[in-house]
């Protein structure tokens, strides 16, 4: 069996080569999308309430870094966040039938739904509105929740390398009757220890991340309404990843990798565990515990923040904090748990 890997609080175990960021100014970080001459000349982003009629680059022009995470509630909680760190002003951009996305000084904070499916289509757009406003390929952060492997409820996993359900690094797609294999290694070692350093007394491991298409049978899990395996099958396969490095289990972050790797933006992900797969499949955390392990991420991304946007020559002196544990919990049975 397998104890609880979570490192004590501050503690980062490497699990990474570290590189230096790339310094480069934004001016020269321009991209060119492999489509971008089929483009149609009014391109309407359809599912951000955008089009190119509009004056994109002046909308966007400053964006210097994107977050991304699962729910409306929580993107708009963390745009709350950063509007209050830096005392700017948070402005809901566009419709939010499908996505909340947010303009927060240099930064775009935006949910992106559960999957893989609904992340691409983000991306998609995301990649497009980016290039309509002239902004290169800054830093994509994903923020999640997920199912620790060998590590403890609370640890905050950082992303250094992915495989699918089949344990491959790759992300695959039906494209035209004929499955695309596509690299899912986009994930920047620089970028992943820059947020190391930044975990202040948020527990951080540096591992390997495995995504599926399902959250019930995909990741192994005993209690869906369908399962044609036993506690022994699934202990053996978490073993099994546990060899491989992977330290957390969840829903997305191949896609993030893919998309990375191919179109040159450097990505991250950042996913608190909500509870340690190895010890059960079901999360029962409190909501108070909940939301402070989801801060404890969060307040890791802002701490990034910070030091990456700060004028050359400031000391490098932001670190997370884990927000104090507090009484009165909720009953379990209220929360509405999502990715």
């Amino acid at each position: 069996g397998f104890s609880h890997m979570s490192s004590p609080p501050g503690v980062v175990r490497d699990e990474s080569p570290t590189k230096k960021r790339p310094r480069i100014s934004n001016q020269q970080c321009k991209f060119a999308l492999p489509n971008k001459n089929a483009l149609p000349t009014l391109d309407h982003l359809y599912h951000f309430g955008l089009h190119t009629g509009q004056d994109l680059p002046s909308l966007f022009g400053n964006v210097r870094a994107v977050v991304v995470m699962g729910s409306g509630e929580r993107a708009q909680h963390m745009a709350s966040l950063w509007a209050s760190q830096t005392n700017g002003i948070q402005t809901l951009v566009g419709k939010n039938e499908r996505y909340h996305l947010y303009h927060v000084g240099a930064v775009l904070i935006s949910s992106h739904g559960m999957g893989m499916p609904s992340l691409s289509i983000l991306l998609h757009e995301l990649a497009k509105l980016l290039q309509y406003s002239g902004v290169g390929p800054v830093p994509i952060i994903r923020i999640g929740t997920s199912g620790g492997v060998g590590v403890a409820a609370g640890t905050v996993v950082i992303t250094t390398s992915s495989i699918n359900g089949e344990l491959q690094e790759e992300h695959q797609l039906p494209i035209l009757g004929q499955l695309v294999k596509r690299s899912s290694q986009g994930w920047a070692p620089w970028l992943v220890d820059e947020l190391a350093e930044c975990s202040g007394d948020v527990p951080v491991v540096k591992g390997r991340t495995m995504s599926c298409d399902c959250f019930y049978e995909g990741q192994g899990r005993l209690d869906g309404s369908i399962c044609e395996y036993g506690e022994a099958d699934k202990l053996a396969f978490l073993q099994r990843i546990h060899a491989l490095g992977v330290r957390n289990i969840e829903m997305e972050a191949n896609y993030l990798g893919a998309f990375g790797k191919k179109l040159g933006f450097p990505v991250a992900c950042v996913c608190c565990c909500l509870l340690n797969r190895l010890d059960g499949d079901q999360v029962r955390l409190s909501a108070t515990e909940m939301k402070r392990y989801v801060d404890g991420s969060l307040n890791l991304v802002i701490a990034w923040l910070i030091q990456y946007l700060k004028p050359p020559g400031t000391p490098a002196t932001a670190k997370a904090v884990l927000p104090d544990a507090k009484k009165g919990d909720v009953d379990p049975a209220s929360l509405a748990m999502d990715r």
